[in-house]
């Protein structure tokens, strides 16, 4: 049984680091765009890497907040207050399946979140993102304010900048932590 647990949770963990780098490469062009910084695209590619999760990896359950313990409402909570988050992201709220796994996992990590450390590294993984969506994107990306005003109004607007920096934002973190939690599943 302990076994099965820990391939799981190591497939959790893969699914992870495979998708939220491209969802920061996704949002750093979206902000990018938005921010009337377009990108150009145009560069060669060497291959194509295919949307979503690689195909065989099982579906991923997300506990819900309303139906878990005490105890473990109050891990995520606390995992949530770290990170200055309005909820817990997916990647905590799979693992939460694994509560022994999440408990252990957060008590070694939860110390560097928020380091100087940390922050350079997180603030580094944005900016490296944003360099490769301009240096590297074969497709441009050209959405931007003044065609979407036709769509939405400011507050909408305002709403939809928001979602994309917070993604942009939080995704660097998630990527560093998921690193940290590949190694103690390994």
């Amino acid at each position: 049984m302990m076994y099965q647990a820990i391939r799981q949770i190591q497939r959790i963990v893969f699914t992870f680091n495979y998708v939220n780098p491209k969802l920061l490469l996704i949002a750093s062009a979206w902000a990018e765009s938005l921010g009337n910084r377009p990108i150009e695209g145009g560069k060669s590619h060497s291959g194509f890497i295919i949307p979503g999760v690689i195909p065989g990896l099982p579906e991923i359950r997300l506990v819900d907040m309303n139906r878990i313990t005490h105890e473990l409402q109050s891990l995520l909570l606390d995992i949530v207050e770290k990170h200055r988050a309005f909820d817990a992201a997916s990647d905590y709220r799979a693992l939460a399946n694994y509560p022994m796994f999440l408990a252990k996992s957060w008590e070694g990590l939860k110390p560097y979140v928020s380091s100087d450390d940390y922050l350079l590294f997180g603030a580094d993984l944005k900016q490296r993102s944003i360099e490769l969506v301009h240096d590297q994107m074969p497709f441009p990306v050209t959405l931007n304010t003044d065609y979407l005003y036709q769509f939405y109004n400011p507050g909408e607007m305002a709403g939809i900048m928001g979602v994309v920096s917070m993604f942009q934002n939080i995704l660097p973190d998630l990527i560093i932590e998921g690193e940290f939690f590949r190694r103690m599943i390994c």
